[in-house]
Order: C-alpha cells, then sequence, then structure tokens
C-alpha cells in the first residue's frame, strides 16, 4: 500500500440510508434492472407494478444487492428514486468517492469475504453488518480520482473487446444452427414420421444401487458434464448390476437428455457409446429399426429446444407425450451418414471458435480483476 493511504473500518467511510416505505411515482430500480459483474445499471423502471415497500436513495448513492452478493450487482445511482429492499443505498460520508467504492465492492476477494457472512443456502444475504466492519483501505480524494478515472477507462476498453467477443460467440453458435436447421429440411424422396413411430422412447430407472460388482455405468445428469465437444458417453460416477436392471438398459445409440427440473434449460444431450443405464431424471430415445441411424437422430435432437416442449408445469418435466409427436424428415442410410458426416465437421469448428471467444471472455474478466486488486493496493 501506497504512503498517504488511510485504513478504517468500512463503517466509518460511509453508512446506509435507512428510509424504507411505500413509495409511489419514483424511478425504481430493482436487482433485474443491475448488470452482474461490470457495475453498470441495465434498465430504469417505475414504481408502477412494485407491490410493498422500497428503499429511498437519491444522485450518488451506491446501490448494493445484498441478496446472492456473488453476483456483485452494484452501481452509483445517477438520479433520485427508490429501490428493492434487497438493494442497500449507501451514502459516502465525503472522504471516499461513490465510483472508488463501487470498483472495491467488484474485486473478487471482497466478494469472497462478504460471501462468508451470508447467511441461508437457497437464497444467500450479505450480513452488512459485518460487512461494515471490514477493513477499508483509500488514498486521498485526488487520487481515488486518479484511480476512478483509469478503471473508467479500462473497463470501457474491456467490455468492447467482451461485447465483439460475445457476439462472436453467438454468431458461432447460430451458424451451427442454421446449417443443422438447413441440412435436415425435407427434401425430395425423403420420408416424415413422427419420433414415437419410428423410436423407442423411456425414462431412466430409480431403483438402482450401487454393485460393487456392477458392470452397467449408472448415468445421472452430472454425468452429462462432458467438456468440449465430445457427444458421446461412456462411463459414469457408478456402477450397478446387469441382471438387476437390464430391463432399464438403455442400448448403443440411445439418445439421451434430462427430462425433468432446471436441466431441461440447459438443452444437454449426449449419445450412448455402450449400454447404459439411467436415473429418473433422465429419458432416453432409440431407433426402433434401421432406417434411422443414431448419429442422425442426435443430430435432429440437436436442433430441438427442449425448453419449448416441455409440460409447463411449476417443475419443468418432459414426458413421452411430449417427444412422440415430433416430426423428423430423414434421407436414406447412406445420405444420413453424409449429412451427419458434414455436421460434425462444422460442429468440431464451431465448439473451437466457441472456445476460444470464452477464453476471451474469461481474459477479459481476469484483466478486470487484476486491475481492480491492483487498485486497491495502491499499484495502479
Amino acid at each position: 500500500m501506497r504512503e498517504g493511504w488511510q485504513i478504517r473500518k468500512l463503517g466509518d467511510v460511509c453508512s446506509v440510508r435507512r428510509d424504507s416505505s411505500i413509495h409511489t411515482g419514483m424511478n425504481y430500480v430493482g436487482l433485474e434492472h443491475i448488470s452482474s459483474g461490470n457495475g453498470v445499471l441495465v434498465s430504469l423502471a417505475d414504481t408502477s407494478g412494485v407491490i410493498g415497500t422500497t428503499n429511498l436513495f437519491n444522485a450518488g448513492d451506491v446501490l448494493y444487492g445484498k441478496l446472492r452478493p456473488y453476483l456483485k450487482k452494484v452501481i452509483v445511482a445517477d438520479c433520485d428514486g427508490c429501490c428493492s429492499t434487497e438493494i442497500l443505498p449507501i451514502r459516502c460520508n465525503g472522504v471516499i468517492l461513490p465510483d472508488f467504492l463501487k470498483y472495491w465492492f467488484l474485486e473478487d476477494g471482497i466478494t469472497d469475504k462478504i460471501n462468508a457472512t451470508c447467511g441461508g443456502c437457497r437464497m444467500p444475504r450479505a450480513n452488512m453488518k459485518d460487512v461494515f466492519q471490514f477493513a477499508f483501505a483509500f488514498p486521498s480524494l485526488p487520487e481515488q480520482q486518479r484511480i476512478v478515472d483509469i478503471l473508467d477507462q479500462e473497463f470501457a476498453k474491456i467490455d468492447a473487446l467482451k461485447a465483439n467477443a460475445e457476439k462472436s460467440l453467438q454468431a458461432a453458435k447460430d451458424l451451427f444452427q442454421a446449417t443443422l436447421k438447413k441440412e435436415l429440411e425435407p427434401k425430395e424422396g425423403w420420408k416424415t414420421q413422427m419420433i414415437g413411430q419410428i423410436c423407442i422412447i423411456k425414462s431412466g430407472n430409480s431403483n438402482a444401487n450401487n454393485s460393487p460388482s456392477g458392470s452397467l455405468p449408472f448415468v445421472k445428469v452430472g454425468d452429462m458434464n462432458i467438456e468440449g465437444n465430445e457427444v458421446f458417453i461412456t462411463c459414469s460416477s457408478r456402477y450397478v448390476d446387469y441382471e438387476s436392471n437390464k430391463k432399464g438398459v438403455f442400448p448403443v445409440g440411445s439418445v439421451i437428455f434430462p427430462k425433468r427440473g432446471g436441466a431441461i434449460l440447459t438443452n444437454k444431450k449426449r449419445l450412448t457409446a455402450t449400454e447404459i443405464c439411467c436415473d429418473l431424471n433422465i429419458m432416453g430415445v432409440f431407433p426402433k429399426y434401421d432406417i434411422l441411424t443414431p448419429e442422425y437422430l442426435f443430430a435432429f435432437f440437436q436442433g430441438v429446444d427442449m425448453a419449448s416442449i416441455y409440460d409447463g408445469a411449476a417443475i419443468p418435466q418432459i414426458n413421452n407425450g411430449d417427444i412422440s409427436p415430433l416430426r423428423i424428415s430423414f434421407p436414406n442410410v447412406q445420405t444420413q451418414k453424409c449429412i451427419v458426416s458434414r455436421l460434425e465437421d462444422l460442429n468440431d469448428k464451431s465448439i473451437t471458435l466457441q472456445q476460444n471467444y470464452q477464453k476471451t471472455l474469461t481474459l477479459c474478466d481476469d484483466l478486470k480483476q487484476s486491475l481492480l486488486r491492483k487498485a486497491f493496493i495502491g499499484e495502479l
């Protein structure tokens, strides 16, 4: 830390504005209006649709989201208004700049310390009483402004780079989906049938138990997390006895995917490279006849948005009746193999591009954190 910096408790240099009531006819900020991790207000609402109490704030207050603090939702207000009670309006007392405090909240090390104060598992909230006891190091106001100016400039450059990488990442994904759709569009001589007519659709088995001598892989949703462009699943963390579970076996070449809960929204799909048994949260589809190759069937399901077909219950679930009516168009087996080969080649290239763009995004976040760490030890 450079000479001239002070160290005081956070609560000695700022305070929470305590003014909760039912406010109407005002600007409103909720957690959903604050971007995660970059100190930006995405949008500003009004109180017309807000029910219940809100916290009053003024322009220049630091608005910090105490719910799920790992999301790092924090901004400096540029107008007066009110906010969700999950957001704390923090007023600086004159020795620190609001933007300096905002950047302090964005630093990973500080976020880790705040996360350690949280109570609750599903809805963790920062214990701000503890947070305001944290040691807070700061230089003079002119030095703070110099640091803020540097961070503003560098973050703007990094955000521009991230925006380009995110755009390119989405373009790589869209290119594959567009090509997939074009390749699988029905053409002259192709057949079109419902999945239920030419495939077997079945759910996993919830009663399978570990077996010391088991040879049959028992796959859970978590086992489907495969890195890179690998689509085949061959093993798992559990094995079960084959004879006891043979009714629940999915054969080689089955397309499997999550059938319930939030995992549906991931559109995670895999193709089995060996016989497996799955738990009840997984559904599998495999061809009845040799008119359809497993790889072509997998390509078809790559173009199906599973989130769009589940039954709409509070807890998402896909049933056999949601899959059976899906219509698949297909050529002869030899043409299917040619299509799959082209798609696999494009998918490899698309995944490589996506990985490169994702690395760029990660490097951008790492660079921001490096700047923040230097800023708050006086090395910027």
